[in-house]
């Protein structure tokens, strides 16, 4: 994905002096509640975190990670990825908004662009994203965006090597 941006939002690709940004979501309970079994992270793993995204950024196109931050004024607002998940056969989109850039529309701005960009720039015709049944805001941007509850499902969490109940929803592209 090279030089997306929203009306907003400029997304680019990691670097080796990210981890700030890592911790900044990934050490947040309010963050990680939906994504972790409610666990922030260590400092070491959110060293290790940054180290796969690196490697895997550059093997993974059109797949992938980017950071997110504001035009105005380069704040950092999240992380949003384009991946295959573990266990569902649709590559899936997936976002994580730091707390302080919470209710501006972020998340529904930079995954509405991330969808675009599939849409446009890729072969996929359907995507899929995940969430936990719980995290009723994220599943109504999804709703918001397009995508279709398809079922409940028990996914491999590659975060925390453990099975959870996640719901997955899919989007069929035009």
């Amino acid at each position: 994905m090279h030089k997306l941006k929203s009306n907003r939002l400029i997304f680019r690709n990691f670097k080796s002096d990210d981890l700030i940004y890592i911790k900044e979501l990934y050490q947040s309970k309010e963050v990680m509640q939906f994504i972790s079994n409610g666990e922030p992270y260590s400092d070491e793993k959110c060293r290790e975190q940054l180290e796969k995204f690196l490697e895997n950024q550059s093997e993974q196109l059109p797949l992938g990670q980017w950071l997110a931050f504001t035009q105005e004024s380069n704040e950092f607002v999240g992380i949003f990825l384009f991946k295959m998940f573990p266990g569902i056969r649709e590559p899936g989109i997936g976002y994580s908004i730091t707390p302080t850039q919470w209710n501006k529309g972020y998340a529904f701005e930079g995954a509405n662009r991330l969808c675009e960009y599939i849409q446009n720039q890729t072969k996929y015709k359907v995507i899929s994203a995940i969430t936990s049944p719980e995290h009723f805001i994220s599943q109504k941007v999804l709703i918001k965006l397009g995508f279709e509850l398809k079922e409940n499902i028990q996914y491999a969490s590659p975060m925390t090597n453990q099975m959870e109940t996640v719901s997955c929803f899919i989007k069929q592209l035009s």
